[in-house]
């Protein structure tokens, strides 16, 4: 079952949901939310992968060995703004970036998320994807950024700016008995990916 705006503002309300900085009230004339999604914005972090080894080779990535904490420690940079505020993405360029706000469903809480791109940003190419529930449990200790997987589709530069709408989130009840955790954990250990300039 979806849950709608007001539906999910009373949970935030009664602190089943957390949302960290807390979205005003739905409302009419509201900004952030729609009848059945709210709004989330970009936060200051976005990154890159590193595509060659320091011999100039490319990397090979084997699935069977593949650990993703691992993974980003050694291969992500991340990418500085602008002195105009923005990161920009070029054509079929490919980044990694945490949303503004943070999350927490506690798993007595019964409730997920699923992340959907922004139909205005999908009509000018760039695809913003998460692989595509928050579980019910995400953030059990504090709440977490989310991490987005973005990509230009498009042939022309596209500006990312901290603090721009990037994604909703679509919060749903979950039924029946959960024989497992869901993933409690993820987002806890952020990995510490290499610095680079833009």
């Amino acid at each position: 079952m979806i849950l709608s705006d007001t539906e999910v503002w009373e949970r935030i309300q009664n602190g089943i949901i957390t949302i960290d900085p807390k979205p005003s009230q739905p409302n009419a004339d509201s900004s952030v939310w729609q009848s059945m999604a709210l709004d989330i914005h970009l936060g200051e972090r976005v990154y890159k992968i590193r595509s060659k080894e320091a011999g100039g080779s490319r990397i090979a990535i084997d699935l069977a060995d593949y650990k993703t904490d691992e993974f980003a420690t050694q291969y992500w940079e991340q990418v500085d703004q602008t002195p105009d505020g923005y990161f920009p993405i070029h054509p079929k360029e490919f980044r990694l970036a945490y949303t503004k706000e943070k999350v927490q469903l506690p798993i007595d809480s019964r409730i997920c998320a699923v992340v959907e791109g922004k139909s205005g940003l999908a009509r000018i190419g760039l695809n913003i994807h998460l692989a595509p529930v928050i579980h019910c449990g995400f953030g059990e200790e504090s709440p977490q950024p989310i991490m987005l997987e973005i990509y230009n589709h498009s042939e022309n530069v596209i500006y990312l700016r901290p603090g721009i709408k990037i994604c909703q989130f679509v919060f749903q009840q979950v039924h029946g008995y959960m024989a497992s955790r869901g993933a409690k954990t993820h987002g806890r250990n952020q990995p510490q990916p290499i610095r680079i300039a833009s």
